[in-house]
Parts: C-alpha cells; sequence; structure tokens
C-alpha cells in the first residue's frame, strides 16, 4: 500500500517539477552527530550517497547490514575506529575496492553530544522555513511554464480568515 501524501504537497511537487524530489533534496542535509540513528548501508549519509549503492560488492559480504554508525566503533588508542565483520576474507581482485571503501570512511568523526539530525541548509538557522522554502524555489530556474504556474500558487484568492494567516 503507498503511503498517503497530503494535497499541498502533492501540488507543491506539481508546481516545481511532478515526482522530481531533486530541488527538495537539494535543501536539505544529513548532519552526522552521535551515529545513532544512521544506518550505516542504507542511509545516503555520505556526499557519495549510500554506502550500499556506493559499494555494493562490500555491501553484501558485511555481517552488519543493518546496523547504526555507532554499532560499528571501536576505541584504538583512545581514538575511534571502524569496527566492520565480513563473512568471508577479501579476494585479491577486491582489494583496491575495499581500500576505496575505507578512504570514502577515514574522514567520519563522531560527535557523541549531538544527535543525527536533518537540517534545512537554506536558511541560516538550519530550521525549515516557509519564506526560506518560497525564495530558494523562486531562484531556481524552471521552465517558463512552471514559473507562471508558481507565481500563481501565490497570488490565489482566499476567504480573509485564512489570508490573515498568510
Amino acid at each position: 500500500m503507498r503511503p498517503l501524501k497530503s494535497i499541498w504537497w502533492m501540488d507543491l511537487k506539481l508546481v516545481c517539477g511532478g515526482d522530481n524530489e531533486v530541488w527538495f533534496n537539494n535543501m536539505v542535509e544529513w548532519r552526522f552527530g552521535n551515529g545513532m540513528l544512521t544506518r550505516v548501508w542504507e542511509d545516503a549519509w555520505l556526499s557519495e550517497g549510500s554506502l550500499k549503492n556506493t559499494f555494493p560488492r562490500v555491501f553484501l559480504n558485511s555481517k552488519q547490514k543493518r546496523d547504526v554508525v555507532r554499532n560499528m566503533e571501536r576505541w584504538d588508542q583512545g581514538c575511534w575506529a571502524w569496527e566492520f565483520q565480513w563473512r568471508r576474507q577479501w579476494f585479491e581482485w577486491e582489494k583496491e575496492l575495499v581500500e576505496g571503501f575505507y578512504s570514502v570512511l577515514e574522514w567520519v568523526t563522531l560527535r557523541y553530544q549531538e544527535d543525527d539530525t536533518w537540517i534545512w541548509v537554506e536558511h541560516a538557522s538550519n530550521v525549515f522555513t516557509a519564506k526560506s522554502t518560497y525564495f530558494s524555489l523562486y531562484k531556481m530556474q524552471f521552465e517558463s511554464s512552471k514559473k507562471e504556474n508558481f507565481k500563481c500558487l501565490w497570488h490565489l484568492k482566499f476567504p480573509p480568515k485564512v489570508a490573515f494567516f498568510i
């Protein structure tokens, strides 16, 4: 069964490019904190996307396919380090791929005081606002027909009681 979506959300998506949600994905970012909510393989928490899609062969060899980042750690001489468990030893021809995998993860460090969270990159406070969304969408280059539809969205006639809140 398909999840229900708000009629307002469907209308906004239609005006801003149909089911293509690239515009929205460019406005949010996953802020990595303590790793308690970030699934190592399935979430797109790195700029490369999800590790599952970026390194499918490495993913298939993992014993920890559903673990969160926080469960994949160990302390080595006072420093945080990755602790992966593999189903089998790596073949010689796979070792370069695995090195690339580890080099992508090199920069990752946990921030134990912060939770993993979504942030709204279009506003200085990193909190969603309708105003920042409007200005961001307005700045985007849509085809002329979409621009006209977008303008129409903000010039709709509302009853006075509703217009007071807009």
